[in-house]
Order: C-alpha cells, then sequence, then structure tokens
C-alpha cells in the first residue's frame, strides 16, 4: 500500500470538465466546477497509511530501540488495533492506541492506558515478552504471525492450537497486521542513535537505555504542549 495515490486524472481532464461546467444549467455548472477542482489537484495520502507527525514516528523508533521490538511493528499494530485513536475501546474491553486489555495493561506497568505514551510502552513490553516465549516459533511457522496471534487472542489460545487460532478474527487481523507492516509507507523514522559517552568507550546498555527513555519524555512533554496549545 502506498501513502500516496497517484491519481489517473491530468489537469487536462480538469479542464476539459470545466468547459462542459459552462454549457449547463448554474447548479450542474456548479457541481462540475467542483469536481474539475478536484481532479485538478495533487493527490492526497490515504489517510489510513499517511505517516504520522515527526514527533510520533521518533516516539515509535524510540520505543521500539528501547524494547528491541521493530517501530514499524509497533506502528502496524497501533493502524490496526486503534486507526491510531487514543482514546479507543473495544466491545471487549480493550483500551487506547495498542488496544490492551485492563489485566495486560496492569502487568506490564501502564498507568494510564488512554495516555498514547503509556500504552505504547506497556504495547511493546509486551510484544518483547512474546517475542522471547514465542521463539523461535513451532517448526515451519514463522514467529512473526504467531506473535501477533499470540497479541490478539492470547499466549494461551497459541499454546492451545500450538500456532495460530482457528479464530476468524485472528487469523483476519495477523494478515492485516502483516500487509501494513510490510508496506514503506507505513515505517517510520529510523531510530534516534544514543549519543557517544564522552569518555573513549562504547556506550553500555544502561546508558542506551537512559538515552532513550529521555527522548521518549521529551516527546511526552511535546505532545502535552502541542494538545494543551490553542488551536
Amino acid at each position: 500500500m502506498r501513502s500516496i495515490a497517484k491519481s489517473p486524472f491530468s489537469h487536462k481532464d480538469g479542464e476539459n470538465a470545466a468547459r462542459l461546467a459552462r454549457r449547463m444549467s448554474a447548479a450542474a455548472a456548479a457541481m462540475l466546477a467542483l469536481a474539475a477542482l478536484l481532479l485538478s489537484a495533487p493527490p492526497i495520502a490515504s489517510a489510513r497509511c499517511a505517516p504520522n507527525s515527526a514527533s510520533n514516528d521518533r516516539l515509535y523508533a524510540a520505543a521500539g530501540a528501547l524494547y528491541g521490538v521493530d517501530p514499524a511493528l509497533l506502528k502496524a499494530i497501533a493502524r490496526a488495533e486503534s486507526a491510531d485513536n487514543p482514546r479507543a475501546v473495544s466491545p471487549k474491553g480493550a483500551q487506547g492506541l495498542m488496544q490492551l486489555m485492563p489485566s495486560t495493561a496492569a502487568e506490564y506497568d501502564v498507568a494510564d492506558p488512554f495516555d498514547p505514551v503509556d500504552n505504547l510502552l506497556g504495547a511493546a513490553r509486551f510484544l518483547r515478552s512474546l517475542q522471547s516465549s514465542m521463539m523461535p516459533a513451532r517448526p515451519g511457522m514463522p514467529s512473526l504471525p504467531v506473535i501477533l496471534a499470540a497479541y490478539n487472542a492470547g499466549p494461551g489460545a497459541v499454546e492451545k492450537f500450538n500456532g495460530i487460532p482457528p479464530y476468524p478474527e485472528t487469523r483476519d487481523y495477523v494478515e492485516k497486521v502483516l500487509l501494513l507492516f510490510l508496506s514503506d509507507s507505513c515505517r517510520p523514522a529510523a531510530a534516534p542513535r544514543a549519543s557517544r559517552p564522552a569518555r573513549a568507550q562504547q556506550t553500555t546498555p544502561a546508558e542506551r537505555d537512559a538515552h532513550y527513555l529521555a527522548e521518549i519524555e521529551n516527546l511526552r512533554k511535546l505532545r502535552d504542549r502541542t494538545a494543551a496549545s490553542p488551536e
């Protein structure tokens, strides 16, 4: 899926429609003139796969780097789960950006499931746990689909069926996330690199984690300021 869809119409098509509009009644002419304007305009990004703002991309990148999860996977799950809506609540009670169940949110230290940063970090911790417990996946079964199935249906269901459960909802979910994950237009920016310490030695894991935690905290403050600023 591409974020920018190539329009099949040219500027000439729009001009022809406008000329036809002048020969018709005023009401019909107005409608055709509007169509001409739309057809002549540059194509716009798809709402579903349009990239988030640069700060949101940095947030996915930092969360992914901190917990060892591909940021593109985090972003694809957010799209599939809530359409990037941090206030979403499912009929089954899943909450927030990454649609965490209350028990999962509590297990992975999510203080406020409707805070998109807390929710994303909790989901990243959950995925890290699934990656550790589900890899390697059963023979002949790619690990990522199994991890996604566990995210959707729960690790218990994956263990029960020794792979992706035969639930239509879960199978559709796995396919949907994989398609988004493989779409270049839905990939966030590259993860920010940890600054090298002043002394001449390799960055330690603790220093690397501190860098990404500081990056996430700065992005949280930026989001809060943006939300509080008048439009």
